[in-house]
């Protein structure tokens, strides 16, 4: 798999970390939209692995949800985005098709 495929979206993993989270966030009305790259993000998460989003939620993953809830003028509360990532990453954990 490249790179390539991951900032696509084109990757080759169907489930994981990226995959719970984007569900959890339509679940409470926050969806794809256009000009978002929220879709690459998630794709990644899923490509790159539980583990890979465990390392890098604080780093990488939180700062993702934070500016792309500045983008939408949505308020960010950093502990809810934790919880909720955190439980994506359980869920993941769950899934036969998630990546370790």
């Amino acid at each position: 798999m490249l790179m390539s495929d991951i900032a696509l979206g084109t990757s080759d993993f169907v489930g994981g970390s990226g995959t719970e989270l984007s569900s959890l966030l339509a679940a409470v009305g926050i969806r794809y939209t256009e000009g978002c790259t929220c879709r690459q993000k998630a794709s990644m998460m899923d490509a790159m692995g539980i583990r890979w989003c465990e390392e890098n939620l604080d780093h990488v993953i939180l700062p993702w949800l934070r500016d792309e809830a500045v983008k939408r003028g949505l308020p960010y509360v950093g502990i809810a985005a934790r919880a909720l990532v955190l439980l994506a990453i359980s869920r993941a954990k769950k899934s036969p098709h998630a990546k370790p």
